[in-house]
């Protein structure tokens, strides 16, 4: 079994944000899962109508009351102090501290999660219950951070196939302390590495990234978006999957990409409550990037927090408890499967066209005359009617209302006894 838990262990009490230490301890630990290579760009590079800022990074921060208390303090909960906040050491009134605090009335006892990457400023996160209880009094704040130039940190990982054409697989890595919004996205995708990786053989090859989210995605295709265009064949960007909600998934662009179409099919037959939509540029994650009007990837996203659909998004209460184990498991299979069915999807012909072929002498037809015909015969038959050379497994699959992967180790027996053959596809080889 893939060591979810271990994993989220020992990634939970790391303070990450878009740039610093925090990403590349982060990518270390994800490197025990996966071959990850850490790509850095450079502060002040500007990609496309983005600039990477000055690297961020913090020891310690906290807010004292004028006995010496700290109020508020870093080291308890990474959330306290807004992500990218200048570095600061002075005594304010209450009224000026209000001014750079953040707290949720509706969630009293959260902690909220706030950024300010693009624009220089300082600040706090409190639960709203205890900023009720902040008196009328001089406090001394202190963050100590550094603001300087530095590097962006993607980690990417290249599992080869027979074919240079790729499959893109990729989840963002640059919340604090965040158990489903941050860890549940790079934990399934090593494990989905680690399955593909399992496998006797691929048709495709795979890459993964990791990185921050928007400006990550955006930093790596200004530098890849050549090769991605060329080799990309379908994609899958997913986030926020952790928690009771059925899959939500929002097509490619396109919306006729294999992945868009093998979704069609598997998450459909796993469940019928998982949604499928149309791409939108509102959501979406860093698909809102892959698909954006230029780039144009045929890359879908796959969540269970639709637009942080689920009650803790953004805040401490996204602890590792409130996410199931079980939940990332079954998304890993899942995923798995898509890819498996992408990986499987050809056109077959039937090399028995004329008139059904008489099933029994292949050992596939043995009952008498008479009995209520097998599933498995019915499915041979439906496979055979349909092999015309123009019609891929999938299509098949859906028109039957089952999943393409029930149907391959049929597909294996038509083609070991000689009834069905492989339509050749044209494809990139290595």
């Amino acid at each position: 079994m893939f060591p979810y838990e271990e994993y989220l262990h020992k990634l939970w009490p790391i303070c990450r944000s878009i740039t610093g230490n925090g990403v590349r301890k982060s990518l270390d630990i994800l490197s025990e899962l996966l071959p990850l290579r850490q790509i850095e760009y450079p502060s002040g590079l500007e990609c496309f109508d983005w600039t990477i800022p000055n690297e961020w990074n913090i020891k310690n921060a906290w807010v004292k009351d004028s006995s010496g208390n700290k109020v508020i303090d870093f080291n308890e909960n990474n959330l306290h102090v807004v992500s990218y906040s200048s570095p600061v050491h002075k005594k304010v009134t209450l009224n000026e501290l209000k001014g750079h605090l953040h707290s949720l009335s509706q969630m009293p006892t959260a902690i909220p999660y706030r950024t300010s990457y693009y624009k220089p400023d300082w600040g706090f996160c409190i639960a709203h219950n205890k900023f009720q209880q902040l008196k009328d009094e001089e406090y001394e704040v202190y963050i100590d951070s550094t603001l300087e130039p530095g590097f962006m940190t993607l980690g990417e990982a290249y599992l080869p196939g027979e074919s240079k054409q790729e499959i893109f697989l990729s989840s963002y890595l640059c919340h604090p302390s965040m158990a489903n919004n941050e860890l549940s996205g790079p934990l399934v995708l090593a494990s989905i590495y680690q399955k593909l990786n399992a496998l006797p053989k691929r048709k495709y090859s795979y890459r993964f990234l990791f990185g921050p989210e928007t400006i990550g995605a955006i930093v790596y295709l200004s530098d890849n978006f050549k090769r991605m265009k060329e080799n990309t064949v379908s994609g899958l960007h997913i986030a926020m999957l952790g928690n009771d909600n059925s899959f939500h998934l929002s097509k490619s662009r396109s919306g006729v990409a294999s992945v868009d179409l093998v979704a069609q099919n598997i998450l459909k037959a796993e469940n019928s409550h998982n949604t499928i939509i149309d791409w939108t540029p509102i959501g979406g994650g860093d698909q809102r990037q892959y698909c954006s009007v230029g780039i144009d990837l045929p890359i879908a996203y796959l969540t269970r927090a639709w637009q942080g659909n689920f009650p803790e998004y953004h805040t401490s209460l996204d602890n590792i408890d409130s996410i199931s184990i079980e939940k990332l498991e079954q998304t890993a299979d899942s995923v798995f499967n898509m890819m498996q069915a992408i990986e499987i999807n050809a056109t077959y012909i039937n090399t028995k066209p004329f008139c059904e072929p008489q099933l029994g002498k292949y050992g596939l037809y043995n009952f008498s005359g008479g009995e209520k015909i097998s599933d498995f015969v019915l499915k041979i038959k439906y496979i055979l009617g349909y092999c015309d050379g123009k019609t891929d497994l999938l299509t098949i699959a859906s028109s039957m209302n089952t999943s393409i992967i029930e149907l391959q180790p049929i597909i294996e027996i038509l083609i070991s006894h000689g009834l069905i053959k492989l339509v050749k596809e044209k494809v990139k080889t290595i």
